[in-house]
């Protein structure tokens, strides 16, 4: 257990045991001050009544009763029974309960040492004052603290095991089958598992369950259809495969075609291999898409170096500006920039400008081109597979291209 579990438990134990034995017995010690002074009251109504000494009073003969100040207009008589020799706390019956007064109780309850109470008694215009030794109240008190204690202590142990069973009733058992619901179709979510009806106990726990509910049908309904879809990746990927060598034999064959002498056969042959070129890298988007993206490779190059890449391949004049170097995976940045140039050449662009510069701990890449750009009505869905505007794509550049960005942690 952690030092600060420790402390936070010392604090409640502490608090607990303020509560059961400190305000119990200060209510109690309070009733039996007012107790104390109304017997007081009647001792010396009774002595003055007679006119008996009050060195005679019950309470004088017992030495709990140290002095005794009447005020009666303006005339003040000190009756002396005994000197006084300790800290004298003061305690106004006429008074309203106050936290000072509540704190002086706690501490006259809880503290050894014994001391001294005054406690005044205003009767018309006869204002009595008493100044007792409380040590009999504080016994008094303190025989009631192992009942008090007792009480308290079977309380919250009754009302600690209720509030066990109706948490575990209401919220554990609901958890604990939430919980082990989630973690088997963890194990295989191919299976939907019904949820128990310990989850419809409260409204709380009956949004959960549905919500599981909806995630199980969901989750089974995507990995139907993602099987569907592997399938007929996998059996893409092999058509592509055979259209692939039929395509490379039949290039082979147009090479032939444009040495041809045939004047009519060497004008169209050009149009046939280029024909011939987009059928091939068609077949080789759609591979690239259908083959899941690996994880990148990391490493320090030269920008310069794609760049001229860049302008060998796509015989566009390509611009850059921003670092010598930086550290990404080469391959799919190439690629990333090669789509990007091809998607600006279709589009008109001789021209292209690659500006690298760094925004906190971001870095940025701004691509611009000198083309007719694309209007802002296509912009929906424009890294959606298959669908192209261009006359002659793909509408698998851009989508790869998100793909290849987002595998290096990009956006």
């Amino acid at each position: 257990m952690s030092a600060k579990k420790i402390m936070l438990s010392i604090l409640v134990i502490a608090s607990l045991a303020f509560l059961t034995l400190a305000l119990p017995s200060t209510s109690i010690r309070l009733g039996e001050v007012n107790k104390t002074l109304y017997k007081l009251v009647i001792e010396y109504t009774e002595a003055r009544r007679v006119q008996a000494d009050l060195a005679n009073m019950p309470s004088v003969l017992a030495g709990t009763l140290y002095q005794i100040d009447v005020k009666d207009g303006n005339t003040i008589i000190a009756h002396n029974f005994k000197p006084i020799d300790r800290a004298v706390e003061i305690y106004d019956v006429t008074a309203p309960l106050s936290p000072q007064i509540s704190l002086n109780s706690v501490r006259a309850v809880l503290l050894a040492k014994p001391d001294l109470l005054q406690m005044t008694y205003q009767a018309s215009d006869t204002k009595v004052t008493f100044i007792i030794d409380q040590t009999p109240i504080r016994n008094i008190v303190r025989g009631y603290m192992p009942m008090i204690f007792a009480t308290v202590v079977t309380l919250l142990s009754t009302l600690g095991i209720i509030l066990y069973f109706v948490l575990r009733r209401f919220y554990v058992a609901p958890l604990n089958t939430l919980t082990s619901t989630l973690t088997a179709f963890a194990n295989d979510p191919t299976t939907a598992r019904p949820t128990s009806k310990a989850l419809h106990i409260n409204k709380e726990f009956r949004a959960a369950a549905k919500a599981l509910d909806d995630m199980q049908r969901n989750t089974i309904s995507e990995m139907r259809q993602r099987d569907r879809l592997a399938d007929i990746g996998e059996a893409v990927a092999k058509i592509n495969h055979d259209i692939r060598n039929v395509l490379s034999s039949a290039t082979l064959v147009a090479d032939a075609l444009l040495h041809s002498q045939d004047k009519q056969v060497s004008r169209t042959a050009p149009h046939v291999v280029r024909s011939l070129e987009q059928a091939v890298d068609l077949c080789q988007s759609m591979m690239d898409y259908l083959v899941a993206v690996p994880d990148p490779q990391l490493s320090t190059f030269s920008m310069h170096d794609i760049a001229n890449e860049l302008a060998d391949a796509t015989k566009m004049q390509i611009t850059y500006s921003g670092p010598a170097k930086i550290h990404a995976d080469r391959k799919m940045m190439q690629r990333i920039f090669l789509n990007l140039a091809r998607n600006s050449a279709n589009g008109g662009a001789t021209k292209l400008h690659i500006d690298i510069w760094r925004a906190g701990h971001l870095g940025i890449i701004d691509i611009s081109d000198n083309g007719h750009g694309i209007p802002k009505q296509r912009w929906d869905g424009l890294f959606q597979a298959f669908k192209s505007h261009g006359r002659g794509g793909t509408g698998l550049g851009l989508a790869i291209t998100q793909d290849l960005v987002a595998a290096q942690a990009g956006m």
